[in-house]
C-alpha cells in the first residue's frame, strides 16, 4: 500500500494491518481468544487499527501533489472518527448512560463532511468533461438515493424524542451515511465501471460504512444491540478501504464524457424514484428528509431535461450550420445558397446573383502548391465576405468557384458588381488572380432556382470567352499545331470531326458556347495520342492485350493537357469522355447513357464516322452509306441514338446524287 521509503515497508505496513482486522473479526466473529482478550481487542487493537488507517491517509497526503487536499479531508475526517472511538472507548469507558450527545458524537459526525468534501475534490480531479447536465445527473442520483433511503430506513432508524440536541444527533447519523450513499450512487451513476479502482474502493468503504451505521442504530433503536461481535469488525474494515483507496494508482483517470453516457437514465430514474416516495408520502406520511430529498430530485430532473434540450438545440444548430457552410472559408455553400435562392424566388423577392470564377488560380495552385492554394481561396473568402457585407450574402460553391447574392437594384448593382470582383483579384510580382463574373436579376429575368444558377453560368462563361477569348484561341492553335506536327495524317481527320461535330451540335440545339466547345474538343480529341509511341499507334496488325491498354489511356492524357489551360478545362472533360459508350462499355470511366456529356456523345459518332470512311493502315476506308447503317446498328450500344438519328437525319438532308460528301456543314 504505502511507497513511501523501501518498498518493502508499505507491504510490511499493509501486512500488519490485514493481520489485525483478521485476528479482531476471527476474535468478534468466532471468539478466538476467548473472553480474557476482550479488552484488549475491543478496546486497544480495534482503536489502533482505526489509527493506522487514518495514519496511511494522512501520510498519502504528504506525497501527492494534485490530490493533496482531498485525501488530506478524508484523512482528517478518519482521524476525527478514531479520535471519537478513543475518546469514547477511554474517556466515557463505553458506557451506555454517558450524556447524550457526547464530544465523542462530535468527532464522529465530522468524518461526514470530510468525506463528501473528499468525494467531490477526487471526482472533480479525474473526471472529464464535467459539464453542468453532468454534475446534475449526480445531484438527481444523489438526491433519489437519499430519498429513497430516508423513506426505508428513518421510520425505523430517527427517534423524534427527547430535547433539540438529542432530536439532531438521532437525526444526522443516518443522515450522514444516507448521503454517504448519495455520493456513492452519484458516482457510480456518472461514471459506471470506468470509475476505476479508486472510486471502486472509496465506494466499498462508504458502503460498508453506512451498511454497518444503519445496523448499529436499527438494533440500537429496537435493544438488541451487543458489542464484541463481528459487526464491531466492518468499522476498521471500512477505514481500512478508504486508506487502501487513498494509495491505490489507477492505469487510467475516470472518464466522464457524454459521448459514452445515456442521456435519459439517470433522470428517468431519479424522477420515477422521486415521484414514487412523494406519492408513497401521500398516502403514508414519511420523514420530511425523504420529501425534501424526492422534490430536490424532481426539481434537478427538470432543470437536467432543459438543459439537455438547450444542448441538443445547440448541437443542432453548430450541425446544421455546418451544413450549410463551407470549411475553408466558412463562406456558405452550395446548399445554403440553394435554400436562399429558393425562398427569395418564392417570395419573389428582387435581387442579384452573381457567379464568379477565378482566373489565374490553377496556375498558382500548380506553382506554390495546395497549401499555399487553401490560404489563397482563404484570404480571397474573407475579402470577399467585407466587400459583400454592406450589400447580402457570400458563397464558395467549390474549388475556386465563389457566389453572392446582392441587395442592389439599378445602379447601386454596378458598384456591387465591382466591388465583389475587386475582392477576388490579388496581384503580385510572379502571378496575377482575377474574377469574371455572370450576373443575373432574380424576379425580373429568371423565376426558378435552376434557370437562375443556369444563366448566371452561362453570362460567366461568355465573359470568360471575351475576356480571354484570344489567349484560349492561341492555346488551342498551339496545342493543335503540335499534333499535327507529331501525327500529319491526323490533319484532314480533325477538321473533318470538327466540322461534323460543330453542326450536329447545331442541329441538337446547343448554345453558341457550347458549339465551339464541341467543336474544340472534336479537334483536340486525339490530343493524348502524343503519349503513345509510334510503334504502337501505327502498328500495321492488331494490337496485343497489353498494347490497347496503353492506348486507352490517351484520352486521360489527352485531359490533363488540354486542363493546364484553365479556358479549356470544358474541352479537356469533353475529350476524357469522348470513348464512352452508351451502354456503358466505353473507358475510362465506364459511364452510361446521359451521364456521358452531350458534346463527348457528339464527338463519339462524328469519330467514329470520319475513321469509317478513311483509310487505316490495318483496313481500307468504308463507303458513306456503310459507315451510315454502322452507326445504326450501333446506336443504342456504342452510340447515343439521339446523337446517331441527328447525324442520318442531316447526312439525309445534304446528300445529292452528283456529290460524295464527306462532311455535314
Amino acid at each position: 500500500m504505502l511507497r513511501c521509503g523501501k518498498p518493502s515497508l508499505g507491504r510490511v505496513y499493509e501486512l500488519i494491518l490485514l493481520v489485525g482486522l483478521g485476528f479482531h473479526a476471527l476474535h468478534t466473529g468466532l471468539g478466538v481468544g476467548g473472553s480474557r482478550l476482550d479488552g484488549v481487542l475491543d478496546t486497544w487493537l480495534y482503536v489502533a487499527l482505526l489509527v493506522a488507517c487514518a495514519a496511511g491517509c494522512v501520510t498519502r497526503a504528504l506525497f501527492v501533489d494534485g490530490e493533496r487536499l482531498a485525501w488530506l479531508a478524508l484523512g482528517i475526517g478518519l482521524v476525527s472518527s478514531a479520535a471519537g472511538d478513543a475518546y469514547f472507548t477511554l474517556v466515557l469507558g463505553g458506557a451506555e448512560s454517558a450524556a447524550y450527545p457526547s464530544p465523542a458524537d462530535a468527532l464522529w459526525l465530522a468524518f461526514y463532511p470530510a468525506a463528501y468534501l473528499a468525494v467531490l475534490l477526487l471526482f472533480k480531479a479525474r473526471a472529464v468533461n464535467l459539464n453542468a447536465s453532468v454534475r446534475l445527473d449526480g445531484i438527481i442520483a444523489g438526491a433519489a438515493a437519499t430519498a429513497l433511503g430516508a423513506a426505508l430506513l428513518f421510520p425505523r432508524l430517527v427517534d423524534h424524542s427527547g430535547d433539540a440536541a438529542t432530536v439532531a444527533t438521532n437525526l444526522a447519523y443516518p443522515l450522514g451515511d444516507l448521503l454517504l450513499l448519495a455520493a456513492v450512487a452519484g458516482v457510480w451513476a456518472l461514471s459506471g465501471r470506468r470509475s476505476g479502482t479508486v472510486f471502486m474502493l472509496l465506494g466499498a468503504g462508504m458502503l460498508v460504512t453506512a451498511i454497518v451505521d444503519f445496523v448499529y442504530l436499527d438494533k440500537l433503536a429496537a435493544g438488541t444491540w451487543s458489542d464484541g461481535t463481528l459487526w464491531d469488525s466492518l468499522w476498521p474494515v471500512a477505514a481500512y478501504l478508504l486508506a487502501r483507496a487513498s494509495w491505490t494508482k489507477d492505469k487510467r483517470r475516470t472518464q466522464v464524457d457524454l459521448r459514452g453516457r445515456s442521456l435519459v437514465v439517470v433522470p428517468a430514474l431519479g424522477g420515477l424514484v422521486g415521484t414514487g416516495v412523494l406519492v408513497w408520502d401521500h398516502f403514508h406520511r414519511l420523514d420530511v428528509v425523504a420529501v425534501v430529498a424526492a422534490a430536490v430530485a424532481l426539481g434537478a430532473v427538470v432543470v437536467r431535461l432543459t438543459l439537455t434540450f438547450r444542448e441538443s438545440e445547440r448541437v443542432f444548430s453548430d450541425v446544421n450550420q455546418q451544413a450549410l457552410t463551407d470549411p475553408l472559408t466558412g463562406l456558405g455553400n452550395r446548399r445554403r445558397l440553394m435554400q436562399d435562392l429558393d425562398r427569395r424566388l418564392a417570395l419573389e423577392e428582387r435581387g442579384l446573383l452573381v457567379i464568379l470564377d477565378l482566373d489565374g488560380f490553377k496556375t498558382y495552385n500548380d506553382t506554390y502548391g495546395h497549401p499555399a492554394g487553401d490560404s489563397l481561396l482563404q484570404r480571397l473568402g474573407e475579402r470577399l465576405a467585407r466587400a459583400a457585407r454592406p450589400y447580402g450574402s457570400t458563397y464558395r460553391l467549390g474549388g475556386d468557384e465563389f457566389c453572392v447574392l446582392l441587395d442592389v437594384d439599378g445602379t447601386s448593382a454596378e458598384t456591387a458588381l465591382h466591388a465583389v470582383a475587386d475582392a477576388l483579384t490579388e496581384n503580385a510580382e510572379n502571378f496575377s488572380v482575377t474574377a469574371s463574373f455572370g450576373a443575373v436579376m432574380l424576379s425580373d429575368e429568371v423565376a426558378t432556382t435552376s434557370a437562375a444558377l443556369k444563366l448566371a453560368d452561362q453570362r460567366l462563361y461568355a465573359q470568360k470567352l471575351n475576356t480571354h477569348g484570344a489567349a484560349g484561341r492561341e492555346t488551342h492553335d498551339a496545342l493543335l499545331r503540335v499534333l499535327l506536327e507529331r501525327e500529319p495524317d491526323l490533319h484532314g481527320h480533325t477538321h473533318e470531326v470538327a466540322d461534323l461535330s460543330r453542326s450536329i451540335a447545331r442541329r441538337l440545339g446547343l448554345r453558341p458556347e457550347e458549339i465551339e466547345q464541341v467543336a474544340h474538343a472534336a479537334e483536340l480529341h486525339d490530343i493524348g495520342k502524343l503519349a503513345i509511341p509510334d510503334t504502337i499507334l501505327h502498328k500495321p496488325a492488331s494490337l496485343t492485350a497489353e498494347e490497347f491498354i496503353y492506348v486507352r489511356k490517351h484520352t486521360l492524357v489527352g485531359e490533363r493537357i488540354l486542363a493546364a489551360a484553365p479556358t479549356l478545362r470544358k474541352v479537356a472533360a469533353l475529350v476524357r469522355a469522348s470513348h464512352e459508350r452508351w451502354n456503358g462499355h466505353g473507358y475510362p470511366d465506364g459511364l452510361v447513357g446521359e451521364a456521358i456529356p452531350l458534346g463527348a456523345r457528339i464527338v463519339a459518332v462524328c469519330d467514329a464516322f470520319d475513321a469509317m470512311v478513311s483509310d487505316r493502315p490495318y483496313r481500307t476506308a468504308m463507303s458513306h452509306e456503310d459507315a451510315i447503317e454502322e452507326l445504326r446498328r450501333c446506336s443504342g450500344s456504342q452510340f447515343d441514338p439521339a446523337v446517331v438519328a441527328a447525324f442520318c437525319a442531316a447526312w439525309s438532308e445534304q446528300r445529292t446524287p452528283t456529290a460524295q460528301p464527306a462532311t455535314v456543314r
